[in-house]
């Protein structure tokens, strides 16, 4: 598979998720963990802030009052900053809004995440049609699913996850070409797992996002 084939063939996969993912999206909002997150992306979009002042009235369930006064949220920034591009598109759309913009976040993670799995794979020495059937199980069988219309932090932490395994893999294999060479003395990198994780989709990963 050629350069060219591979862009089709993965742009092709995530477009279809994607697809699929929006005939049960919702443009509501249903945790209180996406609330306060999506506060976080909103406030500063609006006013370059990041207190979650329009959740108030949720009191500590998601939040902690600052000296200021403010409530700020206890979620981590990682998705509130990943949320930041589509939270601007839905407050410059009129038609669109915040919410509505903002909850595409995950249909697009989950999407993303079925692609590196299949990239992963073949890195594993798998062919892409083995890649796309594991990368299909996943986005249309498991937890991934459900997730994609939701705000939890569950999503994006699998994808950076597998990004940083996949970007792990290239870099060992790099290195141990250049060994091969003669080219460096570097110590081999730990071998990676070669049954992807993401294939048994965490209920409650450690969360950085």
């Amino acid at each position: 598979m050629n350069h060219v084939s591979r862009i089709t063939y993965h742009t092709s996969l995530f477009l279809f998720l994607f697809a699929i993912y929006l005939l049960t999206y919702t443009p509501r909002i249903n945790s209180s963990d996406g609330l306060a997150m999506f506060s976080t992306a909103e406030s500063l979009v609006r006013r370059g802030a990041l207190d979650i002042e329009q959740i108030r009235w949720m009191d500590l369930q998601q939040g902690t009052f600052g000296l200021d006064g403010l409530l700020y949220s206890r979620k981590g920034i990682g998705v509130p900053v990943g949320l930041l591009p589509l939270t601007w598109l839905g407050l410059v759309v009129p038609w669109w809004g915040t919410v509505s913009a903002s909850l595409l976040f995950n249909t697009i993670v989950t999407a993303l995440t079925a692609v590196i799995l299949s990239i992963y794979l073949q890195q594993l020495g798998f062919s892409p049609h083995t890649g796309l059937i594991v990368a299909l199980t996943f986005g249309l069988s498991t937890l991934a699913w459900p997730y994609a219309k939701s705000l939890f932090s569950d999503p994006f932490s699998g994808l950076l996850l597998l990004a940083a395994a996949s970007a792990l893999l290239k870099y060992s294999r790099g290195a141990e070409g250049q060994r091969g060479r003669g080219e460096t003395n570097r110590s081999p990198a730990p071998p990676l797992p070669r049954t992807p994780a993401l294939l048994f989709y965490p209920s409650s990963p450690v969360s950085f996002s």
